[in-house]
């Protein structure tokens, strides 16, 4: 099996990341880190400390719930052990948003017990994602 060659290394913009798979027709390799699963950060990046050698092209964060108060230091753990592999939030709710990320994938959080997360939060969120130039 052949390895995947990664993408250049540089300041390249998340939205031209995900471009230049779309425009390619390659695939992407992503790690989605919950940070509920993470109890002890200085232990976390320790065991991951691998990934800036890596050949992810992109880290998102987030998860369903947030039982633990630690997402904003949770992002700025893996910016710390990322190297160049950008650090992109995927939100459960407004909750999860942190100015220290490379970018956001904020999408409809459809909950069929909650229809307050097809628009809601997008919408209350929206003010903080801006001041965040995310």
């Amino acid at each position: 099996m052949q390895r995947r060659q990664k993408m250049p290394v540089g300041k390249k913009k998340v939205s031209k990341i995900l471009k230049s798979f779309h425009l390619s027709g390659n695939k992407g390799l992503a790690w989605l880190v919950d940070p509920d699963k993470i109890k002890n950060l200085l232990l976390f990046e320790k065991e991951f400390s691998w990934v800036k050698d890596s050949t992810l092209d992109l880290i998102l964060v987030g998860g369903s719930h947030l039982a633990e108060d630690n997402f904003r230091e949770v992002v700025i753990s893996l910016k710390r052990i990322s190297g160049e592999i950008p650090v992109v939030i995927f939100p459960g709710s407004r909750m999860q948003l942190a100015q220290e990320a490379d970018g956001i994938l904020f999408l409809s959080l459809i909950s069929g017990r909650n229809p307050e997360y097809l628009i809601g939060h997008q919408v209350q969120a929206a003010p903080q994602v801006k001041k965040m130039n995310l």
